[in-house]
């Protein structure tokens, strides 16, 4: 019989405890989901405005659609839940802020979200409040007609606050995905199309109904009147809560000092005073001290981590939201996420991502400038017996004679979307499946080796009488997950790369293919994701050098061969 002791009961509770946390959405994911659906009525609102540039039966019809789209029990429901939700989170996360030292985009999406219950709420209680509580229809004629001309201001003023909030929040949260970056620009020229448009719109529909005089356009005068007064009642409070807002982060580093609280020490050199309920980061940003942080402390990047040296004790857990991504970069017990860590006691640091002005989240717009994680194709090509042949020739000719090849194996690369990623003497890397599926790109991967033992055999036919033997070439093709960025640092221009263990083993897979004798040797991973012809090339299993598991690979003893595994799959 086993018996349970109230120590195996507590263990037992915490244990329960931490696998709830684990499935419950963490604060961030609700605020990310509330302001999702917040934008796509955002955005039907304003695509429903820019029908008024058509006509004023268009914009009434569009209506109808918005609203059986967001009035019925589960739009409703969806759209009111996460106007609540939303605003109580964004609340409670402005208030805790112990500092307005922070990126430019994110004073940008504070200030306008801030401003957003100025201007929408009495918006709101204006049609659906009044609708609701006086019984009212107020529908796009009255609504313009109560607005136009001297609500003009206010109302592109809220048209832009709301647009430009969702966007700059939409952005923060694409910024880092890998395939943001190439749409960025087209995106942004989209959502101001939609808000010109809207406000266009807008303005062309309110002078329809002005030019139609019809009574029925007009508002009881009972229900204008409760709709002016309450309307600016709201707008008042909604401003001072505002002011109080903005305000609160800025009184506390005031009060902060007429207590004794605890210091922070960053790597036994600068101690700087911290209060209760900021992050490291906060303490960071407030004292000065450069401290990288991509995601903006948001939890989605490990940029910001720290090692603690001592008082790990002394700071609050970690939530489910850190705990996930320590646990994905396997950090050991005592790193943390500064913009999570809160400290209650004195604690010393160390940075562990350098940050100068090269890292400045502000300005580094570029996600590969922080690490992005795809799975590519990767080409190591290296030219054989080369070494023998700088031997017997002019250092200029060798030179001219490496330009023309590279030059050459450029314009392959680049032609099948590829990337030159380094050159190394006589040999050279490329990536593939940067900006496209990893399917299109191991097949141009594949199609680029073919041109470029094309390249070889032109080079050797146009040198045939300076050569005292052949070129040759060794290629090694592999694909699987990378992390692509541009490492460097200093005042230069910084490479772009791709590392882990992906690129290890292509380049072990050129090197095969020279211990081989073979042209080519592509993993079967590879073969897999280009759709090759299974059956054509010699099977062989190659062991790694830093993998436990071997590497199942195909050898191709030359071009033909290796364009009729590419060409079987495709007559497929």
């Amino acid at each position: 019989m086993t018996v349970r002791t109230a120590e195996d009961e507590r263990g037992g509770r915490k244990a329960a405890i931490a696998i709830w946390r684990r499935r419950l959405p963490s604060i961030a994911s609700l605020r990310l989901a509330s302001g999702l659906v917040l934008f796509a009525y955002a955005t039907t609102h304003l695509l429903n405005h820019a029908l008024g540039n058509i006509s004023l039966s268009a914009l009434e019809a569009g209506a109808e659609i918005k609203r059986a789209i967001w009035t019925g029990p589960v739009g409703l429901t969806a759209l009111y839940g996460a106007l609540v939700v939303h605003t109580l989170l964004v609340v409670a996360k402005t208030v805790r802020r112990q500092s307005w030292r922070m990126p430019v985009w994110q004073l940008v999406q504070i200030a306008t979200g801030l401003a957003v219950p100025a201007l929408l709420f009495p918006h709101i209680l204006a049609t659906r409040g009044a609708e609701v509580i006086l019984d009212v229809e107020v529908g796009y004629r009255r609504l313009l007609t109560l607005v136009w001309p001297s609500g003009l201001l206010l109302q592109t003023l809220l048209l832009t606050v709301v647009w430009l909030h969702g966007c700059v929040g939409i952005h923060a949260w694409l910024r880092l995905k890998p395939w943001y970056g190439r749409l960025a620009p087209v995106l942004g020229w989209v959502a101001v199309a939609i808000l010109i448009f809207a406000f266009t719109g807008f303005v062309s529909a309110a002078r329809l109904v002005e030019a139609e005089n019809a009574g029925r356009r007009y508002l009881p005068l009972p229900a204008l009147h409760w709709i002016l007064r309450e309307t600016s009642g709201l707008r008042l409070v909604s401003f001072l809560a505002g002011v109080a807002l903005v305000f609160s982060p800025l009184i506390k580093p005031f009060l902060k000092r007429l207590r004794a609280e605890f210091t922070v020490t960053y790597d036994g050199n600068r101690s700087v005073r911290g209060g209760f309920g900021q992050t490291l980061l906060d303490i960071s940003r407030e004292a000065g001290i450069a401290h990288a942080s991509a995601c903006g402390g948001r939890a989605r990047c490990s940029t910001c981590r720290v090692q603690i040296l001592s008082g790990l004790s002394s700071l609050s857990p970690a939530g489910p939201a850190e705990a996930r991504l320590l646990d994905r970069i396997d950090a050991p017990p005592d790193v943390r996420l500064a913009c999570q860590a809160r400290p209650t006691g004195d604690v010393t640091v160390r940075l562990l991502v350098g940050a100068s002005k090269v890292y400045d989240p502000a300005s580094a717009t570029d996600p590969y400038r922080w690490g992005v994680e795809r799975e590519v194709a990767v080409m190591f090509a290296d030219l054989r017996g080369f070494t023998r042949l700088t031997e017997r020739r002019l250092v200029y000719d060798v030179v001219h004679l490496l330009n023309a090849y590279f030059d050459r194996a450029s314009r392959v690369v680049a032609l099948r979307g590829g990337q030159i990623d380094k050159f190394m003497g006589d040999g050279l890397m490329a990536l593939f499946a940067i900006e496209e599926p990893i399917e299109t790109g191991a097949r141009h991967a594949v199609e680029a080796a073919l041109d470029l033992l094309g390249v070889i055999e032109a080079i050797n036919q146009e040198l045939a009488a300076d050569l005292d033997e052949p070129l040759r070439v060794a290629i090694g093709l592999h694909c699987g997950p990378a992390i692509l960025g541009r490492i460097g640092g200093g005042e230069t221009d910084t490479a772009f790369t791709a590392l882990g263990d992906t690129v290890n083993t292509a380049s072990r897979l050129e090197g095969i293919a020279k211990a081989q004798n073979a042209p080519v040797c592509l993993s079967e991973r590879l073969m897999q994701a280009a759709g090759l012809d299974p059956s054509v090339g010699e099977a062989l299993t190659a062991d790694i050098r830093g993998r436990e598991a071997s590497v199942p690979v195909r050898l191709f003893a030359d071009g033909a061969t290796l364009k009729t595994a590419l060409t079987a799959t495709v007559a497929s």
